[in-house]
Parts: structure tokens; sequence; C-alpha cells
């Protein structure tokens, strides 16, 4: 499953909807915190997937500075389930990906590449896993309230990072 439409299917699945595109960052906490502490909030916001989990980190510093409780006022997803998400309060919410698969897939490409095509050395897709922690919720009364809308923050897809 792509990453964007993981964490958008996630937060879907819990009743957060209306998910749209909202910033874009470089993959550092610094500018999660930036996109955070400026992205404007128009209407209430229920949930927030961010490309990475440092920039979701820098993200949640800056929600808190506005006035916001992770959990209780809106839901945070990252990317990448690095050591540190696990602590955070509340736990980040991630998906997790197998580098170490990924790498195997990637240098078979290009020994299929180097050796032709039809040496059948084509990889199985990937499929990342979705670590729920404390950062993401059913929206209370999902079922029967009206939506509100899903910030998200991507890095560029040339930029370095996960």
């Amino acid at each position: 499953m792509p990453t964007t439409l993981g964490r958008r299917r996630h937060l879907i699945d819990l009743g957060h909807t209306d998910a749209r595109p909202h910033g874009v960052g470089d993959w550092t906490a610094a500018s999660g915190y930036e996109f955070g502490r400026t992205f404007p909030v128009a209407e209430p916001f229920t949930a927030a997937f961010i490309a990475n989990d440092a920039m979701a980190v820098g993200f949640i510093g800056a929600l808190a500075e506005r006035g916001y409780d992770v959990l209780r006022d809106v839901s945070v997803v990252g990317f990448d389930d690095v050591p540190e998400a696990q602590f955070l309060r509340p736990g980040l919410t991630t998906v997790r990906q197998d580098f170490g698969a990924l790498g195997e897939a990637a240098l078979t490409v290009i020994l299929e590449v180097l050796d032709g095509p039809g040496t059948g050395r084509s990889p199985a897709p990937l499929e990342p896993t979705l670590v729920e922690r404390g950062s993401s919720a059913r929206v209370a009364g999902s079922r029967d309230e009206p939506a509100r809308p899903v910030a998200s923050a991507t890095a560029p897809a040339t930029a370095h990072g996960s």
C-alpha cells in the first residue's frame, strides 16, 4: 500500500475524512514544526498524517504551542517507526517499513536491469505495517457527526530521508 494512501486509509477508518495535502516539508522536525506553527486552521480539523516521524514530532510540538492536545483534539500519524516514536507521549502512531527488505528489493531490481528482463528476479511487493499507538483515535461520534478535515504534510520526492 503506498505511503500516503495507507495513512489516509487509517485515518478514514477512524472516522476522519476530507484528507487533502496542506503543506510540504524537508524531512526534519524543524519543517514539521514550521508546518504545524503556520498552517491555517480555518475550521477545526481532526487528524494529520505527516511524511515521516521526525516531521510529526515537530508538528506535535507546534500543535501544543497552538493549544491543541494530540488525541483529545487531533490525531497524528507519521511514517518510519523511528525508535523514539514509542517514547513520545502519547506514543506516535506510525507506519513501519522493513528497510532491510526494501534494500533487498532495490538490489533485486538493479540485478534484473543488469541481467536483462526475464530473469525472474522481480521482487514481491512490500507491505508496510501500521503501528497504532496513542496519537490516533476514532473521532468521537464519527458515525453520527459530519466529518472534519484532515491536514497533511509531505516532503518532496527528491529530498533525502525516508
